[in-house]
Formats: structure tokens, sequence, C-alpha cells
């Protein structure tokens, strides 16, 4: 299976540190022929929103 990015974006909220945790949680929001929408935020370790993203994807199946 042959995957490939169509389109994505990020939106910056507040600065983030590096060396600190952070979470990232990405979600599929939608799968639908052959095309997929992915959302996705970033948080840091108090519970800030630190960036939001989204990603639309192109799937193809690849040779068995």
């Amino acid at each position: 299976r042959v995957q490939s990015t169509l389109d994505h974006a990020l939106w910056l909220h507040r600065p983030a540190r590096a060396d600190r945790w952070l979470l990232m949680d990405l979600q599929s929001r939608a799968v639908s022929q052959g095309r997929g929408l992915y959302a996705g935020s970033v948080w840091s370790e108090d519970g800030a929103l630190l960036a939001s993203l989204a990603q639309e994807t192109l799937y193809r199946a690849g040779r068995v």
C-alpha cells in the first residue's frame, strides 16, 4: 500500500519546549475512496494547547 500527503497544515498557538514532554493526539477523522483526513493537537505537560494540525492523504493499493 502506498500513501502520499495531499495537503497538510500546522497552526502554532504558543511556544513549545523541546526539552519537555509533549503529548500528540492524532485521530483519523475520515477514510473513504482512497483518501484520508487526520487531525491532531499537541499539548504541554501542564495541559496547554500548543499546536493543531491536519493532514489529507491519498492511499493506493500496492503490489501483493
